[in-house]
């Protein structure tokens, strides 16, 4: 996000439960030493929620579970707050924990959350799209497996990239991708990592020397820590190398 013309980023959630990560600090980019660590906390104690910001900088997070997770393995958060407002400003169709997103711009209204699978078992492949201007939680298109601790990230306007994670039936890690049009909402297999992967995070760059645009993948769980860089200028052609 962005304050007077700097890039920052907002921490804020995580595990283990508890006033210290209900507590949320921004941190200069520029200056990692610079940081404001006197915000509001966030209403409620949850880890593995997902957001993005959305209507002009607002930062808003959704999903994720609280400590009552420890009792009931299937309770999941289903709310979705804007930092520092103790009241939810949408209540999501299905409860997800570990799930992913990313912001989907519109041609005629505001940008909407495209919230997608999540836990925890047996796992859904459902999405959804978040208006925080109407207060509603619309149901999109379905992925291609039920899974959570997946990684999405968008690829220029018209598509994104859905990237390993755990499926389930059986439960399992998988090294498969995913792209997906957003403007046919249809999804195409894309090359397998070398290993399977879940619950890492990723990102989009652009190749300094060929102008290419660059998948990174980094981190993540099935005995390995790891980052994989894919270059992306001919989809037939990707390969995953080890950065």
């Amino acid at each position: 996000m962005k304050i007077d013309n700097k890039l920052v980023l907002l921490v804020t959630t995580g595990y283990p439960w508890s006033n210290e990560t209900r507590s949320s600090e921004v941190i200069d980019l520029d200056d990692p030493e610079n940081k404001c660590e006197n915000l509001q906390p966030f209403p409620i104690e949850v880890n593995g929620a997902v957001g993005a910001l959305l209507d002009d900088n607002t930062p808003v997070i959704c999903g994720g579970a609280d400590d009552s997770w420890a009792l009931d393995p299937n309770n999941a958060n289903d709310q979705c707050h804007i930092l520092g407002n103790p009241t939810p400003i949408v209540t999501m169709q299905t409860g997800r924990w570990h799930a992913d997103s990313f912001v989907l711009d519109q041609e005629n209204g505001p940008p909407r959350l495209w919230i997608t699978g999540g836990g925890p078992s047996p796992g859904t492949k459902s999405t959804e799209y978040i208006d925080i201007r109407s207060g509603n939680a619309i149901p999109g298109p379905d992925l291609p497996e039920a899974m959570s601790g997946h990684c999405l990230v968008k690829i220029g306007q018209n598509s994104a990239m859905l990237i390993g994670g755990l499926y389930y039936s059986p439960t399992r890690f998988v090294k498969q991708t995913w792209f997906f049009d957003i403007d046919d909402e249809t999804w195409t297999r894309g090359p397998d990592l070398d290993s399977d992967l879940g619950y890492m995070t990723c990102g989009v760059i652009t190749d300094s020397t060929s102008g290419d645009l660059v998948v990174i993948v980094a981190g993540g769980r099935n005995d390995i820590a790891q980052s994989k860089v894919c270059s992306l200028p001919h989809y037939r052609d990707l390969i995953w190398a080890r950065a």
